[in-house]
């Protein structure tokens, strides 16, 4: 039987992105799939349909399912659109992975949404602020989160609509978080190799985008990066707080103990001191070279934080193990559970091995972090599940 004459729903497009997922160049995949590297053009093209054995060699050669390469293409964004931070420093490889992690996190964003009620989208636009502090604290004001620290940022993001995964890549692909508006509904994809304290500026920071620049075609560009990391330290570290907390010219010791009330690294707190005036010059700069030898500038030496979890994907995977769905998510889609595992590495346990449930952050109250946020309330058919997070 031939592919060609029976499935016209085949889209290059599909085989496209998933050979950038997988960080291949069409001369690999010709070499891994065995097929003439001007037929993987045209494919891609859309010019020819695979044969039935053509199919079936770049299934294997690029480890995904048969639903996957014929599902119509979701073709929801650009990648202009993808607010990459320091794009410039990004090969190309990098970012068409992440653009392909995109369009697959937003194919199983639609499936959940289809089948479960999330928090309706309420992302202001704030791009009339004077200033990216201003816009901070207008966002906490709409938002009631007065002047204190912020708990899960992963949840006071999909409280308010934005959907949250993550990009588990493979053959050496790294690209820090970014985000993006797909059909009115916001994203924010995180990195996986940082720690939970710069996770939740990367948060900040894309929320900062989707706040500022969110009519702007084109939301990359340093003025507009800097503009994210003044939003994301203003959110994360709100000036009363902070001033009312910190003694003037804080030593190096002070400041690792500080930085758990806020979550946040402590190169990024020194700047926001700074910043705010609390701390001279002199004194800027020498904690920043004591913070450097001690490690600080890539990592968080005996960190208080673990990983922030999704309530929504927590939730939803746990209602699809206990349901025995998952397979209709994998098929509906055309991911493998390993795919998906990708998509929300680190946010949630449920996908990856078990249905059992696990706490978090239980360390942030211990600090002064309010760890409450809304309730978030999910239902597919007759199950309704709520959790005060």
């Amino acid at each position: 039987m031939n592919y060609n004459s029976n499935v016209a729903v085949f889209d290059g497009k599909r085989l496209r992105n998933r050979r950038y997922r997988k960080g291949l160049t069409k001369k690999a995949l010709a070499e891994n799939s065995r097929i003439n590297q001007r037929l993987i053009t045209d494919l891609e093209a859309g010019r020819v349909l695979p044969t039935d054995e053509q199919m079936t060699r770049l299934i294997a050669a690029l480890q995904t399912t048969r639903e996957y390469l014929t599902l119509p293409w979701n073709n929801g964004f650009s990648e202009p659109a993808l607010s990459f931070r320091a794009p410039s420093k990004m090969s190309q490889r990098n970012k068409n992975a992440a653009m392909s992690i995109a369009q697959d996190g937003i194919d199983l964003c639609e499936w959940i949404l289809k089948r479960y009620d999330c928090p309706p989208v309420n992302i202001p636009n704030f791009s009339y602020a004077d200033t990216p502090e201003q816009a901070s604290d207008m966002i906490r004001a709409q938002w009631g989160l007065g002047q204190q620290p912020i708990g899960n940022m992963v949840t006071l993001l999909e409280s308010h609509g934005v959907f949250v995964f993550a990009a588990e890549t493979e053959n050496d692909l790294d690209f820090d978080a970014f985000s993006f508006i797909s059909d009115h509904k916001p994203f924010v994809c995180l990195g996986t190799r940082k720690t939970p304290e710069r996770d939740r500026f990367d948060l900040a920071h894309e929320l900062g985008h989707l706040v500022l620049h969110q009519e702007d075609p084109s939301p990359a560009g340093r003025n507009k990066e800097q503009e994210a990391n003044a939003f994301a330290s203003a959110l994360l570290m709100p000036k009363g707080d902070t001033l009312a907390q910190t003694p003037s010219n804080p030593s190096t010791e002070a400041i690792k103990k500080l930085k758990n009330r806020w979550g946040v690294a402590a190169t990024a707190l020194t700047y926001r001191l700074h910043r705010l005036g609390v701390m001279t010059d002199w004194t800027y700069h020498s904690a920043l070279i004591q913070l450097t030898k001690e490690g600080y500038r890539t990592s968080e030496p005996n960190g208080i934080l673990v990983g922030e979890k999704s309530a929504i994907l927590d939730t939803v995977f746990r209602d699809l193990y206990q349901t025995h769905s998952m397979g209709a998510l994998q098929t509906d889609i055309g991911q493998t559970k390993q795919d998906i595992a990708e998509i929300v590495y680190g946010l949630t346990l449920t996908v990856s091995a078990s249905n059992q449930s696990t706490t978090w952050n239980s360390k942030y109250t211990e600090y002064g972090i309010q760890s409450e946020m809304p309730k978030l309330s999910l239902h597919t058919g007759g199950l309704r599940s709520e959790q005060n997070w």
